[in-house]
């Protein structure tokens, strides 16, 4: 899990004030569809988000029940909810939820706001769909296979972690990181980038972020905008890819220049540019994206967010159990098998903590 801090709150809730306040704005907001012991909940879906948490100002009205006791992880204050029934897209499980205590000062802000905000749904439980990106409708489907179309599109490959990252090939051999930051920003800023593309890009371009065209190595947008990506957020993308050397990220308003199919069975995206006159403008703020009804979310991956709460509140017996659960449903997942791997070591077993550790490195070869 890459580092989240409280600033996720601020930059959740300030946006969605900032953008979503005006009436005229509201009917562009757009929740999944889950239900949560068969009462809707309203919950946002963001590709940069590396987790799936629900609030705790919202849990006793969609009866979940807490264990009472709370720990924090990368600075956020989470609890676990009792296994709680989930249904989407046709499936019903049952599943321990990780809840996120709502700051005191944020609180109020929930208040203003236009609409009910129950929790935020990360990449991580919809990775593994063949996923099909519809701006005009602003929705998220799943396709059983791919469209014939994308043969000719640009393919770029998964970067194996927690938000929807590609690895982009450069002409001098080494490699650079697409970020696709969708559903939480409030700028409609489409192309930010890292300090040494940025330099490059602002040396033939000093007095205006707009153009006819950027290129971003074989990927060519036209009729975007273009700003610096913040140092802070440039360091995290970049730790979490070593060997790259730069990272370019594209806000959701950059999905009006670009046609997107995510293939997470394979571990592939398809990249097309739109074909539109280059000063068209883009449309006003970045909006909210809908997981489509059909898109199945992760089982596996709530288990492996319980495996984090119980091993922070030293219960190493139930955060065993939570990551071997997710492993029989999907022996796969790299983050439980981690967690295995430290529940080993901490309690001495240093062969069998290797050997989980050996199978996160065969699944993920590149990240740190």
């Amino acid at each position: 899990m890459r580092t989240v801090t409280l600033l996720l709150f601020a930059g959740v809730f300030l946006s969605l004030l900032d953008g979503e306040s005006h009436a005229e704005d509201a009917p562009r907001l757009a929740f999944a569809q889950v239900q949560l012991n068969d009462q809707p909940a309203s919950l946002l879906f963001g590709t940069s988000l590396d987790f799936t948490c629900l609030l705790n100002t919202g849990a006793g009205r969609l009866g979940l029940k807490s264990h009472g006791t709370w720990a924090d992880i990368s600075q956020i204050s989470v609890g676990i909810s009792d296994p709680t029934r989930v249904g989407h897209a046709g499936q019903t499980f049952t599943a321990p939820l990780l809840l996120a205590r709502v700051p005191l000062w944020a609180r109020p802000i929930l208040h203003l706001l236009p609409f009910r905000l129950d929790g935020l749904i990360g990449w991580p439980e919809v990775r593994n769909n063949i996923l099909v990106f519809d701006y005009d409708q602003r929705t998220i489907s799943r396709v059983d296979q791919l469209p014939p179309a994308t043969a000719g599109w640009l393919k770029l490959k998964l970067v194996p972690t927690d938000s929807l990252q590609l690895e982009l090939p450069l002409t001098n051999g080494s490699f650079g990181v697409i970020s696709l930051n969708i559903g939480l920003e409030s700028s409609s800023t489409a192309v930010r980038m890292s300090a040494e593309p940025w330099q490059e890009w602002h040396a033939t371009h000093p007095r205006s972020a707009s153009t006819n065209e950027v290129q971003i190595g074989p990927l060519i947008l036209s009729g975007v905008t273009v700003k610096e990506l913040p140092a802070r957020e440039a360091s995290d993308l970049l730790e979490d890819n070593p060997a790259a050397q730069s990272v370019w990220q594209l806000g959701s308003s950059a999905l009006a220049r670009l046609d997107l199919v995510v293939d997470g069975k394979n571990g592939w995206a398809y990249l097309h540019p739109k074909s539109s006159p280059p000063n068209t403008p883009l449309p006003a703020g970045d909006g909210n994206w809908q997981l489509a009804d059909n898109v199945l979310l992760s089982r596996d991956n709530l288990l492996v967010y319980s495996g984090w709460y119980q091993g922070c509140q030293q219960d190493f017996t139930g955060a065993w159990a939570d990551y071997t659960a997710a492993l029989q449903l999907n022996p796969g997942n790299a983050e439980a098998l981690f967690g295995c791997g430290v529940i080993q070591e901490i309690q001495g077993d240093f062969s069998n903590a290797v050997t989980y550790y050996d199978r996160v490195i065969q699944l993920r070869p590149d990240n740190s």
